[in-house]
């Protein structure tokens, strides 16, 4: 697979906040990214 093909993994840091969200979103929506993980300190715990 050619580096141009590759979808590119991303990890958004604060994704329970407004801003967060949004670029959840957005990685969701492209498709040439993957989301592999979201965090949020304020929801530490939860699930």
């Amino acid at each position: 697979m050619s580096r141009e093909t590759q979808n590119r993994r991303i990890a958004v840091l604060g994704a329970a906040g407004r801003m967060g969200a949004t670029a959840v979103e957005a990685v969701r929506a492209a498709e040439s990214l993957k989301l592999v993980a979201v965090a949020d300190p304020q929801a530490a715990g939860q699930s």
